[in-house]
């Protein structure tokens, strides 16, 4: 299972996030904890934030948003799917990184440090289930 060598299109690497939340769900029934399940998705070429997320997942925990409203310094919408925000420190999101924010998911589009805050440029997108991904369309 490569999951590095496909693009890094939004709705691609949410899909990536799925089927390894899949992956980590059957590893996690052979009795894997949790860290070692988060080291195998990082070798997989998950970048932490993201193998943090697919954890969080495969234990069923509730996704929280990735960036609380208190760090947000500013915030505006590009378009009306693409939103920059800035916020007074770093989150550890890096490029291409599904971010929970107002409970929903984004793909990070752009980071960047300036002086001493962070500029975040993250991009929605429609999330299908595994379910309708994997159907045929007619």
């Amino acid at each position: 299972m490569a999951y590095g060598d496909k693009t890094l299109l939004a709705g691609a690497v949410i899909g990536l996030i799925q089927q390894a939340v899949r992956d980590g769900k059957q590893i996690k029934e052979k009795g894997t904890p949790a860290a070692e399940i988060e080291k195998i998705m990082k070798a997989r070429g998950f970048s932490p934030h993201n193998a943090k997320r697919i954890i969080r997942e495969v234990m069923g925990e509730a996704l929280a948003d990735d960036i609380p409203a208190a760090e947000i310094i500013n915030m505006q919408e590009l378009k009306s799917n693409c939103t920059r925000i800035t916020v007074r420190r770093d989150f550890g999101i890096d490029l291409h990184d599904i971010v929970r924010f107002r409970s929903r998911d984004y793909q990070a589009q752009k980071v960047e440090r300036r002086d001493d805050l962070f500029l975040y440029t993250l991009k929605s997108f429609a999330r299908t289930s595994p379910d309708e991904s994997s159907k045929p369309s007619h």
